[in-house]
């Protein structure tokens, strides 16, 4: 949640919500009533990007989640231990609306 907060308050990212006439902080507080918060178990899948580690993790974990949202270039395979990578924006067209 930090690193999506973090992610939010990009210059790039605050354009595209002002934009949609949506408020960063305030999708983000909605989407922590949303979120489901797991603790994942460490896993040995390779990743470049080492700060990434933890994404992987998640989609490794058990249950598995749904999804994982990004727009990081580093995760181009359409899933990872099973579980679809979707971006931001099909995230927002498809599964919020």
């Amino acid at each position: 949640m930090a690193e999506l907060e973090a992610v939010l308050m990009r210059p790039r990212l605050r354009t595209l919500f002002e934009r949609a006439g949506v408020e960063a902080m305030e999708f983000l507080a909605e989407f922590r009533e949303l979120a489901e918060i797991i603790e994942p178990d460490p896993t040995d899948i390779p990743v470049r990007d080492e700060n990434d580690r933890i994404f992987l993790e998640l989609a490794a974990a058990r249950p598995p989640v749904d999804f994982l949202i990004t727009g990081d270039r580093d995760f181009e395979w359409r899933r990872y231990a099973d579980v679809p990578v979707i971006s931001p924006a099909l995230f927002v067209k498809t599964i919020l609306s």
